[in-house]
């Protein structure tokens, strides 16, 4: 009689011990808090070498590469300024949303509304900011 009760503890039990163990890579990599009133923020992509470093009072961004075993980059990924000569340059203005394709950011102004799509490569020549209409 005891083996039938162990047995069936172990039957209800064991589905929810499995459902428990989950994976550290299940989990996408902590975002931290930042400052929202920062001129410049660091987005991460799904490549694990490559980050998006934005001015959040213009709209500027950058590629940030970092390696362990070859040379650190840093290249633009626009530089064009998102606010004309007339706008004013806050901090905090600009930022970026990712979307369900790994290489696609949509860059917004928090001010105005206009938003831009941001495809960014690891080769230069095929990154794009493209303005939504």
């Amino acid at each position: 009689m005891k083996q039938i009760i162990i047995i069936a503890m172990l039957v209800l039990v064991m589905p929810y011990t499995l459902a428990q163990s989950v994976s550290v890579m299940d989990f996408p990599a902590a975002e931290y808090t930042q400052d929202p009133k920062a001129d410049y923020r660091l987005y991460t992509t799904k490549n694990t070498y490559y980050f998006i470093k934005l001015d959040t009072r213009t709209g500027q961004m950058e590629i940030v590469r970092w390696s362990l075993n070859d040379k650190s980059q840093i290249y633009p990924l626009s530089n064009i300024k998102q606010v004309d000569f007339l706008e004013e340059e806050i901090p905090g203005r600009f930022t970026l949303y990712a979307t369900t394709t790994p290489s696609n950011f949509i860059l917004l102004d928090q001010i105005d509304g206009r938003a831009w799509q941001v495809h960014w490569h690891t080769d230069y020549e095929k990154c794009l900011v493209e303005r939504i209409n």
